[in-house]
Parts: C-alpha cells; structure tokens; sequence
C-alpha cells in the first residue's frame, strides 16, 4: 500500500511524534520512512554569518535525523535520511509529489505554540499525497490502528480520504466506524421539523450505507451512525467514544470557501482530536 512515507522533521516533540506514528504504520504495510529536516533560509545576514547559520542549522539537522534513524533502525524498518535547503512546505510537496505514499506531519512545530502551523496548512492544500496529520501527544498502537472513525460529509474530499482510509485498515485489519453530522449551524437546518432535515437525515444515512458497503466488499468489521451536532465536536466526541485510534476526514467539507486553506471543522479537530488525522485534498 505505501511504499515511502515521508517524515518531515524539525526537532519539535510533535514531529518526534509523528515519527513513532510512521513507525506504527511502516511495521504494519512494510513501507521505507524517508525522514527530512529543511534547512530554512535566512533572512537579513551577512554572507559569512549566512554561512555560519546554515552550517549550525546541517549540524543540528544531522544530529536530530540521526537520532530519529536509530530508534526506526532498532524496530527493523527500513531509514532513509535527507537535509535540504529551502521553504518547509515546499520541500515536503515536491519530495511527496514525486516519491511519498503518504506524508506523516506534525500539526505544528517548533514555531507554533497550537495546532495547525502555517507548514500543514500549506501542505495540505497543496498536496496530493495524503497526510496523516499528528497532534501533540497522540500515538498509534505498535501494529497501526486497530479502530479507524472515518468522519464524511459527502464531499470529494472527503471521498478520497475515504479511499485512502479503507485500504488502510484493509492493510492492518482495522474496525471502520463511519459518521455523518448534520450540521445543526447550517441556518437551513436549525428546525429539525422542517422537510430540508428530512432530507439531510436521509442523504446521511444514505451515504454511511455506501461506505458500508465499501468497507464490507473489504471484509472489514464496520458500523455506521448518523448524528445532528456541530460536526468538529462530534467528531472527536465519537471519536473518543469507540475507542478510536485514527480519525479520517476531508481537507476541506462542502461549504468551506475557496479562499480558505482548511475547512473549519478539520481546523477544529486537528485542534481537539487526540488521535492522529488522515487528511487528503
């Protein structure tokens, strides 16, 4: 299923956890982890002190790399290790367009005090590749997630992470729990007795029904709910709630617009979610 997962790295324990998040998945589809750390440029500097910079910054990067390599060394997976020069995100993009399955990243780093940075931000609404986006202390199981809540709202984005998150589980034989929320903020849907929430009702239920199917053509052990609420909070609620290990949603739902990078329920959740999230555009 993945044959090379990206690990961008920046010395952050967020990224150090995204890293034993690569690790679980890479046991469990036998996939290479590329770890990168990006030399940024730096701005406002003499060229020797440019120079002095730089070199301080491959030094650290060396060492942080090193250390991450030994601990995916000791649990027998294969490390390959890269420094590059440039912006974060766009190094992680063209690397991942060419070379990555998927991308596991930190919701933020070392320059961000909450979740989601600027780096995710971009990557996610630039990229193709799938990301597996890990908020601070949240982990996976050794052997990859054994419950996966996989969040739609019908939209294409969040068809293809649906994709993406049942070849997943077929891979470590996951449990899928599917969540459809009708959102009670949407002005048209405030009075649950009026036609249009009849309407919602039954367009969720049935969408859970097809993702059902799909996940059952896989063998997969699955349920399904339909609930009214404020989707980010119901997301991770239910979430919380089945145990799951990983949540699986769309980069951005159907109302979200085009100028904004994420939608806001996935903002919210990388805010609040303590499992890791499988986003993809």
């Amino acid at each position: 299923m993945y044959g090379t997962i990206l690990v961008p790295i920046d010395g952050s324990s967020t990224s150090t956890n995204a890293f034993e998040c690569s690790v679980s998945i890479a046991r469990a589809t036998g996939a290479t982890i590329k770890v990168m750390f990006v030399v940024e440029p730096v701005e406002y500097e003499l060229a020797d002190e440019d120079s002095t910079v730089r070199s301080a910054a491959r030094r650290r990067g060396r060492e942080i790399l090193s250390s991450v390599a030994e601990s995916g060394a000791a649990a027998d997976l294969t490390i390959e290790r890269d420094i590059c020069k440039g912006v974060p995100y766009q190094e992680i993009v063209a690397f991942a367009e060419s070379e990555a399955d998927l991308i596991v990243l930190g919701t933020h780093g070392l320059t961000a005090e909450t979740g989601p940075g600027s780096t995710i931000q971009r990557v996610l609404s630039t990229v193709e590749t799938p990301v597996l986006a890990v908020p601070p202390d949240t982990s996976l199981p050794d052997d990859g997630p054994r419950c996966i809540l996989l969040a739609t709202d019908g939209s294409e984005s969040a068809s293809q992470t649906t994709n993406h998150a049942l070849e997943l589980a077929a891979n470590v034989g996951s449990t899928v729990d599917v969540l459809h929320v009708i959102d009670e903020t949407n002005p048209a849907l405030t009075d649950p007795s009026q036609p249009m929430n009849e309407l919602a009702r039954q367009g969720g239920h049935d969408l859970v029904e097809r993702l059902q199917t799909a996940a059952s053509e896989r063998q997969l052990p699955v349920t399904t709910v339909v609930t009214r609420g404020v989707p980010g909070m119901e997301i991770t609620s239910r979430a919380n709630t089945v145990g799951a290990d990983l949540i699986a949603m769309g980069v951005r739902g159907r109302a979200t617009p085009s100028e904004q990078l994420l939608g806001g329920t996935t903002v919210r959740v990388l805010r609040q979610a303590e499992q890791p999230v499988l986003l993809s555009r």
